[in-house]
């Protein structure tokens, strides 16, 4: 129910209700949100990092040169420990290795304003939405407020197949 946008008013025991609170009307589901649901499990089946349980070190996994995890401001800047400890900071990337040394970005703006996030580049790749459908190479976006994007980075044409860590 929860792709249908069902939140049963807070209910967490359907099984109480025999009422209009649990009766799912499927007239009036949300076509958008159901695709956009799926397309997140999708993703996250299709991207491991996305489900490892292992604890991120920001290291390199053994026979890569990319860290496992890299935590950086909006600007594409490490974040330091003062941006950490920050209380107004409400924007952060999360950037994961994922599989062929390739990257997976999580662009989270808590913010209510839009604000214009930027990745870092590697030579040979580029930044690609990884839900909807990938358009122009673009290493910077603007992400609406109180959103979460995620980015793929995919190898650019004619670079080859083989992949390792650069900077």
């Amino acid at each position: 129910g929860d792709e249908f946008g069902r939140t049963q008013q807070g209910n967490n025991n359907a099984y109480a209700q025999d009422n209009e609170i649990t009766w799912l009307d499927w007239a009036g589901r949300d076509q958008v949100l159901e695709r956009y649901t799926a397309e997140l499990s999708r993703l996250r089946r299709a991207m491991p990092a996305l489900s490892d349980t292992s604890f991120l070190t920001g290291q390199p996994p053994a026979g890569s040169e990319i860290p496992d995890v890299a935590w950086l401001a909006e600007t594409g800047a490490p974040l330091d420990e003062q941006s950490w400890q920050d209380p107004q900071r409400h924007r952060l990337v999360m950037i994961l290795a994922a599989e062929d040394d390739r990257r997976l970005a999580v662009l989270i703006n808590g913010d209510r304003r839009a604000c214009m996030f930027t990745l870092p580049e590697r030579d040979g790749f580029f930044w690609a939405p990884a839900i909807e459908a990938p358009d122009a190479a673009d290493n910077s976006r603007p992400i609406s407020g109180r959103a979460v994007i995620f980015m793929i980075e995919r190898a650019q044409a004619g670079t080859g197949e083989k992949r390792n860590g650069g900077r």
